[in-house]
């Protein structure tokens, strides 16, 4: 289908598939953070952008690459990851959630700055 068909959030979702594939990280994740915030600034009140948010950090947190000082995996983009599961945890307020209680068990298992 082509993209000009999709919806906002049906390319969202194409794009999340991409770069969680790995497929092209540095190719298709400018492109997803642009399309979710038009997104996230058509839509403000989508049931969605929860769901999206913590998609988004988990991309980044899927890639890790190996150290061979410590001998274990580190994440690439830390703060990517801890920014995106940040804003999950603030949209949600003080409201409990189920993506606001992935991004606080996420974040507990990040390695401090």
């Amino acid at each position: 289908m082509p993209s000009d068909l999709l919806s906002g959030r049906e390319k969202i979702e194409a794009m999340l598939a991409e770069t969680t594939a790995n497929v092209s990280f540095t190719k298709y994740m400018p492109i997803l953070l642009q399309t979710f915030a038009e997104f996230e600034r058509d839509h403000p009140d989508a049931s969605t952008l929860q769901a999206f948010r913590y998609q988004i950090a988990q991309v980044y947190w899927k890639h890790q690459v190996y150290n061979l000082a410590s001998r274990n995996f580190v994440l690439k983009y830390p703060e990517e990851t801890r920014n995106w599961l940040n804003k999950v945890i603030d949209e949600a307020g003080d409201n409990d959630s189920f993506y606001r209680d992935l991004a606080e068990r996420r974040l507990r298992n990040l390695k401090p700055r």
